[in-house]
């Protein structure tokens, strides 16, 4: 939950940073408007007695410019109607978190759990490549895989999800799950072999992932 406030507070700093880039755009324009205005009535030997009133005008149309672009931006930003696409990892936070509760009961992932939680995620990664109990390697891997994902390296992380995917029991929840972090991973590193996996946990009703890969296929596809 913290992970999500957390990008829920960088994407609101966005959209006000472009809301307030647009509302400025919109207020130069309309002094550059207001300047030209008054110029054309000093060429033309006009009453300028009467500027006053019409640049309170233009003032209150700036006001109500600014605030069509804040409900207009946010409903744009809530409904996700022209913004950036979400990314890989917006995805996967959910599922992530879901599994770093399955591990939390483990002493040995503590020290890499305590460093994630920090965001110490090449500290995590350090911690996690000590455990050689070979009855921890599949969490040791998810929880490397996400590491990876969360740094970057989209590679390694492709690879870890692999071992997962290749020692898990057929079918299990941590197989599936790996599916799940593969398939997103893939998206996120335009992988060739994203198609094909999507197609898979998409018409695959039983799959633990079903309907949230048809609801990222719906999303891709906007």
């Amino acid at each position: 939950a913290m992970e999500e406030d957390g990008m829920l507070v960088r994407k609101v700093k966005v959209f006000e940073l472009e809301r307030r880039a647009r509302e400025l755009a919109v207020r130069e324009d309309l002094v550059m408007q207001m300047k030209t205005w008054e110029t054309g009535l000093k060429k033309e030997g006009a009453n300028v007695s009467t500027a006053p009133r019409s640049i309170q005008l233009w003032r209150r149309l700036s006001i109500a410019a600014g605030f069509l672009l804040l409900v207009g931006f946010a409903g744009w930003f809530w409904l996700g109607i022209g913004g950036s696409a979400l990314s890989g990892e917006d995805y996967l936070v959910e599922s992530f978190a879901a599994q770093r509760g399955l591990a939390a009961d483990i002493p040995l992932l503590q020290p890499a759990l305590q460093a994630m939680q920090r965001k110490n995620y090449p500290g995590a990664i350090e911690e996690l490549e000590l455990i050689s109990d070979p009855g921890l390697q599949l969490e040791v891997q998810q929880l490397l895989g996400e590491c990876y994902f969360r740094t970057g390296e989209l590679s390694q992380a492709i690879a870890a999800f692999k071992v997962v995917l290749e020692n898990a029991p057929n079918p299990s929840e941590a197989r599936e799950t790996a599916e799940w972090y593969l398939l997103v991973t893939y998206w996120q590193n335009n992988d060739d072999q994203f198609k094909g996996l999507l197609e898979s946990l998409v018409t695959d009703e039983t799959h633990l992932y079903h309907r949230k890969a048809l609801q990222f296929q719906e999303d891709i596809a906007k």
